[in-house]
């Protein structure tokens, strides 16, 4: 049963949490599945489990490296030209942003 709505964005993912139960036949049943599983690490069992999958996630998301501090500027910019005038810059602006945050790359 799904209980949490988040709206499709093209930007970001879902991962998922399948509970398994293995029997004495090793045949495998599904219990449930998490829609926001935890990614907590409290225990020895949840590091070894959850370690390798944040990374493999990462791989295969394969995020886009970005100028941390040129998205902090463009970011501050942004908002204070919003505050101030009322809009926070055109398209063309904002494909010039992305350029310099990106690194020269597009986005996905």
């Amino acid at each position: 049963m799904a209980e949490d709505h988040i709206p499709h964005q093209v930007n970001s993912f879902e991962l998922f949490g399948y509970d398994l139960l293995l029997d004495s036949d090793l045949k495998v049943w599904l219990i449930e599945v998490n829609s926001s599983p935890s990614m907590g690490q409290e225990h020895l069992l949840d590091e070894q489990v959850k370690q390798p999958l944040i990374a493999e996630t990462i791989d295969l998301v394969d995020p886009l490296e970005f100028d941390r501090r040129r998205l902090a500027e463009v970011l501050h910019r942004r908002v204070e030209k919003k505050a101030g005038a009322g809009a926070a810059g055109g398209r063309q602006q904002l494909d010039i942003d992305c350029h310099a945050v990106l690194k020269g790359r597009e986005p996905r």
